[in-house]
């Protein structure tokens, strides 16, 4: 049996960490969530508003320390991505904390990421924000994953071949890079490193990889699995791909690559746990307990 992380009946904490939400969006989100047996919802510091943020810093940083330090919460789900969060990253206190699921991904990806490292559980999936715009096989998953049901594998294409067993981590790469060279860099020794992004052209793709590769974060990593790239292609009339661009970065260093993976910014977003085992081979990632 997979283990139940969040029963139907939960107490939610909702906090709006980075950028500003929209009202419909949100409602949206709140209704799946209540469709689904997740009626207890608690909104934590979500109405604040400082330039595009959802309030300024200080507000932003006491309502994420309140909700990961409550132990009346059963989960944390993020509201929105956007930008926002590594601004107080750092402020966290996590003296104190009380585990539980942290649900999130895009902007969230640092935060999961530091959660995940310490032993806590973090899902790399739909914010509120876009529950109600993510399609059925993709929540469906999330409702397993969460409720201890049986899995399938996230069904991708095989880049590179072979077989990697690790913890995955990683997450939207704009987020990954930013955090490169700070205390927040993330650590991918020996782990399968997943990565997506939305709205970046190739070029910025690839200096992106490249702050990456000067970091050492694809040092002793286990495997490379590649999840939506949206609106991130080639102009038009271009005589490579994006495909081409990861097989110039990934096809050397020995360990199997899987592109085109149901997770990241499109309307197909599997959740997964971050710094949790899983398998990548066979053009699939196969989540495992």
């Amino acid at each position: 049996m997979r283990p139940i992380w969040l029963p139907s009946g939960s107490r939610i904490g909702i906090v709006a960490p980075s950028h500003r939400w929209f009202e419909g969006h949100y409602t949206a989100g709140k209704e799946w969530l209540t469709q689904h047996g997740y009626d207890d919802l608690v909104e934590i510091g979500i109405d604040g508003q400082y330039r595009r943020y959802a309030g300024t810093d200080e507000h932003r940083i006491s309502a994420l320390n309140e909700a990961l330090h409550r132990d009346d919460l059963d989960a944390v789900w993020i509201l929105r991505g956007g930008s926002g969060l590594t601004r107080i990253l750092g402020k966290i206190a996590w003296e104190h904390v009380t585990s539980k699921p942290l649900i999130g991904f895009s902007d969230a990806t640092p935060l999961l990421d530091a959660w995940g490292q310490r032993g806590h559980i973090a899902i790399h999936g739909p914010v509120v924000h876009s529950l109600s715009r993510t399609d059925d096989a993709s929540t469906s998953h999330l409702l397993a994953l969460l409720q201890g049901d049986s899995l399938t594998p996230l069904a991708g294409r095989e880049l590179v071949s072979g077989s990697a067993h690790a913890a995955i981590v990683g997450g939207n790469l704009c987020l990954l890079a930013a955090t490169c060279g700070t205390p927040h860099q993330i650590d991918a020794r020996g782990k399968i490193l997943a990565l997506e992004e939305i709205g970046e052209q190739p070029y910025k793709i690839e200096r992106m990889l490249m702050q990456l590769a000067d970091a050492g974060v694809f040092a002793g990593i286990a495997g490379v699995a590649l999840g939506g790239f949206e609106g991130c292609q080639p102009p038009d009339g271009a005589t490579w791909s994006l495909e081409d661009i990861f097989r110039d970065w990934f096809g050397a260093l020995g360990v199997p690559v899987v592109m085109d993976l149901p997770f990241g910014h499109g309307s197909e977003n599997w959740a997964f746990p971050v710094h949790r085992p899983a398998t990548l081979r066979d053009g699939a990632l196969h989540l495992v307990d």
